[in-house]
């Protein structure tokens, strides 16, 4: 059986082709109705009147038959203007029950997930708006992340939410303003500790390590809800006799003051075991997640990873300028992220120069100004390297 298609705008489009045809016919039919219908003799004989009475005639058949095709013409164009009526009603019909069957698939295949995770299965995540700027999550497997809301004036957007573990992208932060943000930074147990909320937890303390990389934390410190699926496992070693089986998951950390990084990287501990008795004795006091309990947050710029593993810095992840660095400042108390508002004494071009009591160290020679040389106490350097130094010279080179 043939198939018929109908497109509603070619019988609109039709319609009014044949309504300018009819209202082209209609003029020239009533321009030439006079001349036609009513025509003088050629004489006044018999024969002549005859001729122009048979003419008169056959014009006013003609304009008579016109009548009722201009009228023909008007009811067909009437008929093609219903028609695409109908079908355009007919498809909207069509389209607003495919629509509410798809969402009612959709609902029922993601009713589970958002049910146990808080998370679809499939789709894109909502927009963050001025009262809510945090991006929301995509589908599970399949789904782009909203887009991160700007929180106004002087103050850096939101983060873009999680795109799908499948296909899916994650959402880019709002837009705002570059600025620097602070955050407390205490003293637990004597070790310096800042206060982090990862993918909506808890905000929970963790230790501030320069000496590794990855934000290292266990799995009852994180938000579950619309967390995802894991995009790996590995083992992390640290030097203190405990090794942590990690799952990785991409999430947001969000670190107070407007200080919220985009789903980035990070490892999420699920069981530490010992290597050595020390080891044991920190997990048996509750320390096997580092000194606070909580976690570890690795901010050292070259350093892969403490040992094994492939953890990052996530504070690279901070929207704006906020993350050019961080200012460590025990004595006021704080950690500052963004450029360095201070004055700086002095600069070394070329390397990444801590001055800090422990300094890291890489190949070549720096030059250190003595106001430099005067503040440091000792150095120290990783990776199989030794140190020869003069009192404003720093050399290093591979230990043979």
């Amino acid at each position: 059986m043939a198939q018929l298609s109908v497109a509603p705008p070619w019988l609109v489009s039709a319609a009014q082709d044949l309504q300018s045809i009819g209202s082209t016919l209609a003029a020239a039919n009533g321009a030439a109705a006079g001349p036609t219908t009513v025509l003088a003799t050629a004489a006044a004989d018999e024969v002549s009147t005859a001729i122009a009475a048979l003419f008169a005639g056959h014009a006013r058949e003609y304009h008579s038959l016109s009548g009722h095709f201009g009228a023909f013409n008007q009811q067909f164009v009437q008929a093609l203007n219903s028609a695409s009526g109908a079908y355009a009603s007919a498809e909207a019909q069509s389209a607003s029950l495919l629509q509410t069957v798809g969402r009612d698939v959709l609902g029922a295949i993601n009713a589970p997930t958002e049910f146990l995770l808080g998370r679809p299965l499939i789709g894109n995540g909502a927009d963050g708006t001025a009262a809510n700027p945090n991006g929301g999550a995509g589908g599970l497997l399949i789904g782009n992340g909203g887009s991160g809301g700007a929180r106004g004036p002087n103050a850096a957007g939101g983060p873009g939410g999680l795109g799908g573990w499948l296909y899916g992208n994650n959402g880019p932060a709002g837009t705002g303003s570059p600025v620097n943000a602070s955050v407390p930074l205490y003293l637990d147990n004597n070790f310096p500790a800042v206060n982090v909320s990862i993918n909506g937890g808890p905000s929970v303390p963790v230790l501030l390590d320069i000496g590794s990389a990855g934000l290292v934390v266990p799995i009852w410190d994180i938000g579950l809800q619309d967390l995802g699926l894991p995009t790996g496992f590995d083992v992390i070693r640290y030097g203190n006799g405990v090794n942590i089986l990690y799952a990785d998951f991409n999430t947001t950390v969000d670190f107070g003051s407007g200080a919220v990084t985009a789903p980035t990287s990070v490892q999420v501990g699920i069981l530490p075991f010992p290597t050595s008795l020390q080891g044991l004795t920190l997990i048996a006091m509750g320390n096997g997640f580092g000194p606070t309990g909580h976690g570890v947050l690795g901010i050292g710029p070259n350093i892969n990873v403490a040992a094994g593993g492939h953890g990052n810095v996530v504070t690279t992840a901070l929207p704006g300028q906020l993350n050019e660095g961080e200012l460590i400042n025990i004595p006021q108390g704080y950690m500052q992220f963004g450029p360095n508002t201070g004055t700086p004494i002095t600069s070394v071009s070329g390397v990444r120069v801590h001055l800090e009591q422990s300094e890291r160290c890489w190949d070549g020679g720096i030059q250190l100004p003595a106001a430099v040389t005067g503040c440091l106490r000792r150095f120290s350097c990783h990776d199989n390297a030794r140190v020869a130094s003069t009192p404003t010279t720093l050399r290093v080179r591979p230990q043979p």
